[in-house]
Parts: structure tokens; sequence; C-alpha cells
């Protein structure tokens, strides 16, 4: 009976050895290849080897893959950094920022605040800039936020860290309602904002018209992955030719997409060879500015970008490659502020998809991508009475 025993013991605890030894591994792995190629740990404050030290005999409590990949997502919340991720999720992992929320939001006070709604979201039609959020699903929402901050982040980037930490909070999970108590003009109202919904491309790749007084307006979907869009812009730009003026909307590019589809776009606002953004691979120390080639038929009347906090990443890349270019402007409040270029790799036991961010980038008169500000920043008054703000201003300033 003990040798059966013995038997059975060993049967059951050699596949969960085993998954032990192999998460293990790839967290070696994934700790080790941030190590080398992570290019902002000065920028967040991040104590790397204190990361290390704590969360890897944690492995030895994890049997399962659903609570690996949460236990790997606690460990990537230590950089703060939404552009370095897993690329495979559960229905308890906190959605992706920006495309995984319909709020901008920041710590003030006793309260988040909230600073922006997604066009056309549930959210837009519930809360509004200004609403102080004291709790979410019953829990004080500071309170809330700091678990989502990392163990081991330095004082001088605590703000920094918990300024995210709060957006990933109100991004919520796959699959619990957020339920949020708002303070707004001196009263306490609860809101159901549902599980945040991905933002849709409702208009396919892109919509375009002509506005009144023969201004083009041309709005990109959250599609700048997408080859596709390359001729359906085309398409578009060559019916607006003759537009006085055009207004370029990148307010729901929250994905970000492929420098494939945005520098040959871009191609269509130069006549000739210009930088447009700078990039610096800090493992190599090596800097190079990337440069946009014309192509086809120039746009050379003025162009008014609107941009957003769902301004995402190459859509962030094409702003400051219009801002660089002259002749536009751009309009609207801070973007994404995502960091950097990434790459991918699958980690070697589990196989999930892990995204690095390996370059810092730069607009060509080196302020870092993250750090840039619409040449026209709209105030607090314009978004608050303003049904558009963004295309509002535009228009002014075109018809000046």
């Amino acid at each position: 009976m003990n040798k059966l025993l013995t038997l059975y013991l060993f049967l059951t605890a050699a596949p969960l050895l085993k998954a032990q030894q192999d998460f293990k591994a790839d967290f070696d792995f994934l700790w080790n290849e941030i190590d080398k190629n992570y290019a902002y740990f000065d920028r967040q404050g991040t104590d790397w080897d204190a990361v290390k030290a704590h969360y890897r005999p944690l492995t030895d409590t994890v049997s399962q893959p659903y609570y690996y990949t949460l236990f790997l997502e606690a460990v990537l919340r230590e950089l703060g950094d939404p552009h370095t991720h897993l690329l495979i999720n559960t229905d308890l992992s906190q959605r992706l920022l920006p495309s995984g929320t319909d709020l901008k939001v920041a710590v003030g006070g006793s309260g988040i605040v909230v600073l922006e709604t997604r066009q056309n979201s549930k959210a837009s039609s519930l809360v509004f800039r200004g609403d102080i959020i004291r709790t979410i699903n019953g829990t004080p929402a500071v309170e809330a936020a700091k678990k989502y901050l990392g163990l081991f982040v330095s004082d001088k980037t605590r703000d920094l860290q918990l300024y995210n930490a709060a957006n990933v909070l109100m991004a919520g999970d796959y699959r619990k309602p957020r339920i949020i108590e708002v303070q707004r003009d001196g009263e306490t109202i609860q809101i159901d904002l549902g599980v945040c919904e991905f933002p849709k491309n409702e208009s396919g790749l892109l919509s375009h018209e002509i506005l009144n007084d023969n201004i083009g307006y041309i709005r990109v979907e959250n599609s700048l992955g997408n080859t596709d869009l390359i001729k359906v812009f085309d398409d578009a730009l060559d019916e607006l030719m003759g537009t006085k003026a055009l207004i370029l909307d990148l307010r729901n590019t929250p994905s970000g997409g492929d420098s494939n589809v945005g520098m040959p776009i871009l191609g269509r606002f130069t006549a000739e060879p210009k930088p447009y953004q700078t990039h610096y691979r800090v493992s190599e120390d090596k800097r190079w500015t990337e440069v946009v080639e014309p192509r086809g038929k120039t746009y050379d009347k003025p162009v008014y970008v609107l941009v957003n906090y769902w301004t995402g990443s190459m859509g962030e890349g094409m702003t400051i490659g219009l801002d660089a270019f002259g002749n536009n402007t751009v309009i609207g409040t801070s973007m994404a502020g995502l960091l950097g270029a990434n790459y991918s790799i699958n980690l070697p036991n589990s196989n999930y998809g892990l995204n690095i961010t390996f370059e810092r980038l730069y607009h060509v008169d080196g302020t870092p991508r993250e750090d840039y500000l619409p040449g026209v920043m709209l105030s607090t008054q314009e978004l608050l009475t303003t049904n558009d703000a963004w295309l509002t201003k535009a228009l002014a300033l075109i018809n000046k």
C-alpha cells in the first residue's frame, strides 16, 4: 500500500514540479531580456534587481497557466509602462492602456479626477471632466489605485507611477463592471460604467468628407496597423486635394500600429525627404533619425491634426512627424504618452508573447515623444463648454 501511495504522489507531483520549473525558467528569461534591453529604467525608477529578488521565489507557488499569467502581469506592472506587456490575458487581467479604457484620470486630493473620456463610449455620457471619483466597487479610489503601483519604484517617480496605476485601475478587467461613486457640483452620484468596451471602427478604416468652406476632413479609425489603410487613405486624400485645408483626426488610434503604414501616409504631406522622429537604442548606445520619403501627389495646404489620450504609439509618431514637417498645427490634449518603440518575443516554455520597450523615441527637436504636447492645447473651459472642442478649434483657426 505504501508503494502505491508513493507512486501516486510521484505521478501527481511530477507535472506540478515540471510546471513550476518551466515557470521559473520563463521568469528568468523575461527578467533577463528586460534587464538587457529595456530603455526606460531611469525614467520609470524601477529597482529591477529588487523585482527579481522578490518575485522569483514566488514562482514556486504558481502551478497553473491562468495564475502564472496574472503573476507575470504583476511583475510587469513594476515598470509602470503599458507599452511593455504580455500578449495574452485572462478574464481577470487589467485591460491595456489606452485601448482598453474609456477614461483618462489623475490622482488629486482624496480622489481620482476625470481628465477626459473616450468619444462615443458609454462613459462619455455618464462621466465628465472635473468629476472626482471617490470610490470604485466600494473601495476608496486612491487606495484601490495603489494596488497597481509597483512595490519597487523610487520616491522620485512615485507620482508618475501612481498616475499610471490610477488609469490601470479605471480601465478595469475583462469581466467585472466598474461601479463608481462620483462627486460633482456638491452631489454624490453612483454610476455603473460596466466593463469597458474595446474601441469600435464603425466607419471602417477611416471616414472622410468635405466640410463647409471647402475644408477636408479625414478621421483615421483604430487601423494604423492595417496595411490596407494606405490605399484607402490615398483614395480619400486624392478626393480632398482641392480643399483649402485638411483636418486629420487621430483621436481613435489607441492601439498604435506599424511604421510601414504610418510612414507612407506621412509621405503624402511632403514633397522632399524629411526627418520625422529620432530613435535611441539604449542597449547599443545607438541613435538615428528616420526620414520620410515623398510619395504620390503632395497635399501642400495646411493640415490640422486632432489628438487626445487615445492617440497612441504610431498615432503619436505620425503627430510629431507632421509637427516636424512644418505648415501643420496639432490641436488637442496630451496624447497617450506610450513609451518608445517595442519588439515582441515569446517566452520559451509557456510560449507567451511579450512586448518590450527597447528604444526611446524623440521629436526631431529633441523632445521625448511621451512628453510632447500639442502646439494648440485646449483649455478646460473649451473642453467643458464645447460639444467637440477639437473640431471647433480647428475650424476657428482655419477660418481666422
